[in-house]
């Protein structure tokens, strides 16, 4: 359960897997569709749309993977923040699903944890 118990992650290699740079033939195919989201998709993640200069005249570093999943979090905020957003958490009144049953220790574990 990620999100109630404790997590464990294998950080070998972290970083450098995350440095990858998205695959100019994945942005590509994604831009070559006829569907109009998932061109929108391909515009989104391609390489050259968000290319940095890397300093003192040499040609622009493409994004990495990492970096794009970064402008990708900061753009879905953005577009979240600008609306009026209401949740509905639901909670489980037991793990039996029985009617007219609460388990207050385990709606309490999912309020705590919320989920």
């Amino acid at each position: 359960n990620h999100y109630a118990g404790a997590v464990v992650y294998e950080t070998d290699g972290f970083v450098q897997k995350n440095k990858d740079e998205f695959p100019r033939e994945a942005s590509d195919l994604l831009e070559s569709s006829t569907n109009g989201l998932i061109k929108d998709l391909g515009k989104f993640v391609n390489p050259s749309a968000d290319a940095k200069p890397s300093g003192r005249g040499r040609k622009p570093q493409r994004s990495t993977v990492a970096g794009q999943f970064v402008t990708q979090l900061r753009t879905l905020r953005e577009r979240i923040m600008s609306t009026s957003p209401h949740y509905i958490r639901c909670i489980k009144p037991n793990n039996k699903l029985a009617p007219d049953t609460f388990d207050p220790g385990s709606i309490v574990e999912q309020l705590r944890c919320a989920g």
